[in-house]
Formats: C-alpha cells, sequence, structure tokens
C-alpha cells in the first residue's frame, strides 16, 4: 500500500456517511432529512437564478 492509499484508505462515500449519521433509506428520519435537503437545495437555486438575472439586467 503506498502513501496515497493508505491515506485515503478509511475515506467514506456519501451514501455511506449518510446512512451512519442519518439513517438508511426508507427510515423516517431519513426521508424528513431527504424532503427537507432537497427544499434547501431548491431554494439555492432559485436564490442563484434571482442573482443571476439581476446581473444580467
Amino acid at each position: 500500500m503506498n502513501f496515497i492509499e493508505a491515506k485515503y484508505n478509511d475515506l467514506q462515500s456519501l451514501d455511506q456517511f449518510t446512512d451512519e449519521k442519518i439513517g438508511k433509506k426508507g427510515t423516517t428520519k431519513r426521508d424528513e432529512f431527504e424532503t427537507r435537503y432537497e427544499a434547501f437545495k431548491l431554494g439555492v437555486l432559485i436564490q442563484q437564478d434571482e442573482e443571476n438575472k439581476r446581473l444580467s439586467n
């Protein structure tokens, strides 16, 4: 094993991290988290679109 493999050997994927910290897909806690995340993401996209419209005028 080289230095890079040793350094990054213990990294988790985002799905693994979310499963561990929030819960597995299909659980109430995970469903609520994903619903809130999607709402947050939509809000950010709307905000960015409004900013782009202001900058282009």
